[in-house]
């Protein structure tokens, strides 16, 4: 990884706010990441209760309304780095495969690159992407991961 290059990371939360420290505990663990904005899509959801993780780095912003998962493109725009990694709120990425995303996307910065999970039935044919989003019951997860980055 080149070694100026660093790395902001958005992070939209709607229904979801348990998982919030879970995930920046991996994202703070990330020395490349320079920045995580993680916005409040869901002004019902009262989401700094549910934030223990510290770190200079995280920025919380709060919608005034509720707001779609897109507002982390408007975000973007006001990032301070050029690398941008979105993750959602049901997205469980460990520093590792965020390191190899951001490897990636500096050695081809001309692609969308991400990476992704499904929950495989039986026969694994039978996924499909209501499965990833609400399993019911007990389901065994070995990757459940969507994220992707871009500049």
């Amino acid at each position: 990884m080149a070694g100026s290059e660093r790395l902001s990371v958005i992070m939209p939360s709607y229904a979801r706010p348990r998982n919030i420290d879970i995930i920046l505990s991996a994202v703070v663990a990330c020395d490349f990441v320079s920045e995580i904005i993680v916005t409040n899509n869901n002004p019902d959801v009262p989401l700094d209760r549910f934030i223990h993780v510290c770190d200079p780095r995280i920025r919380i912003v709060h919608q005034p309304r509720r707001t779609p998962a897109s507002i982390r493109f408007d975000l973007s725009l006001t990032a301070s780095e050029p690398w941008i990694v979105a993750i959602d709120d049901d997205v469980f990425p460990s520093a590792r495969q965020l390191r190899v995303l951001f490897e990636r996307l500096l050695a081809a910065p001309h692609a969308v690159h991400g990476f992704g999970g499904e929950v495989w039935g039986n026969p694994p044919s039978a996924a499909n992407y209501r499965s990833v989003l609400r399993p019911r019951g007990t389901v065994a997860v070995g990757t459940l991961i969507w994220a992707f980055a871009y500049t």
